[in-house]
């Protein structure tokens, strides 16, 4: 039987990434609030330096996935991701849809009047439940095509790579800086942006298989920083535009190369290792449960989302605590599926 080699930077990566969501989450105000407010300028920047979140759960599980025919058959692979990405998102869903019939939590769960079996499905496939579970259907989607990218070599992996991103990606941001920005468009925009994660995907795996000199580390670093001060300077501006905005792209690659880079240098001690291990083990189950937990957290502690504690202590206290609680939860057997 094959063990599974754990990969320190990944799990702290992992970590950061989740903590990274809460954030994003919790600072959702300045996407409905639009004064020139300190409030609202403060979730602005808080939007501008968390953006890389789900951007490095990609790059992880390129990292992580793109190299699985080292270690299992492609059946294997697919039985694994099915248990480990479909069967959550379909259980959930249902959960949530019978949660969004009674109940409303933010952000996330999008409210149905009346329930039936064919309002599901056409929730269900256009992610009209949950919202923030368009993340599962990329994920399932860069599984799906993770044995064709697998067979590539490295070369054509980048080749790919930047051409996903030039052209579902770049496009998005050349035409919104154009002017031809409208809400119409903005569906086709998201789902040239899902496309666009293949290309984190893709990278992640090149940069763990250390494919790029570490000169053009250097150069995506440095490119990355100056991008994210742009958007943190153009978020104080009292006209701020998100979509005259940089791309996360450089940022958020070369926040991952950083911080890859540190945890590398560092010498944990194997319980060190382990309590990231099990704090990384966690972070789907806050993903796919955080709507809930703020929506507790707002009924016990009465704050709105222009309220510091609500921006910055909730999220927190979601982490530590709801990972501590679904940590507990994972031991139970018939648990495990639900929070895989």
């Amino acid at each position: 039987m094959k063990t599974r080699t754990r990969l320190f930077e990944i799990d702290v990566l992992n970590c950061i990434a989740i903590i990274f969501v809460l954030f994003l989450h919790s600072s959702q105000l300045c996407h409905f609030v639009f004064e020139y407010e300190p409030v609202v300028v403060e979730t602005r920047i808080m939007q501008s330096l968390f953006i890389p979140a789900v951007y490095i759960f990609f790059m992880n599980s390129g990292a992580t996935l793109l190299g699985y025919r080292q270690k299992y058959s492609t059946k294997e692979f697919y039985q694994r991701r099915l248990k480990k990405a479909a069967i959550p998102l379909i259980i959930w869903s249902v959960l949530y849809y019978f949660y969004d019939l009674r109940w409303t939590a933010f952000p996330g769960p999008i409210p149905h009047q009346q329930g039936s079996i064919l309002d599901f499905l056409r929730a269900f496939a256009t992610n009209h439940i949950n919202n923030t579970f368009w993340f599962l259907y990329v994920i399932l989607f860069l599984y799906v095509v993770t044995p064709i990218i697998s067979k590539l070599s490295k070369r054509k992996m980048l080749i790919l790579a930047g051409a996903v991103f030039i052209l579902f990606d770049g496009l998005v941001y050349f035409t919104n800086i154009c002017g031809y920005h409208s809400n119409q468009l903005d569906d086709y925009y998201h789902y040239m942006q899902y496309v666009a994660d293949l290309g984190y995907f893709i990278i992640g795996y090149l940069i763990k298989e250390e494919y790029f000199s570490r000169k053009m580390e250097n150069i995506i670093v440095i490119i990355g920083m100056f991008m994210m001060l742009g958007t943190v300077v153009n978020a104080t501006l009292p006209q701020s535009n998100p979509y005259l905005s940089f791309s996360p792209l450089m940022y958020s690659i070369g926040l991952y190369i950083l911080v890859r880079r540190v945890v590398k240098k560092l010498n944990p001690s194997l319980q060190v290792k382990d309590f990231f291990a099990k704090a990384a083990s966690v972070s789907l189950g806050i993903y796919v449960t955080h709507p809930l937990m703020y929506h507790l957290f707002t009924k016990i502690i009465p704050v709105d989302w222009t309220n510091q504690i609500y921006i910055w202590l909730m999220p927190l206290l979601t982490y530590v605590i709801g990972g501590v609680i679904l940590f507990w939860l994972k031991k139970l057997k018939f648990l495990r599926v639900l929070f895989p």
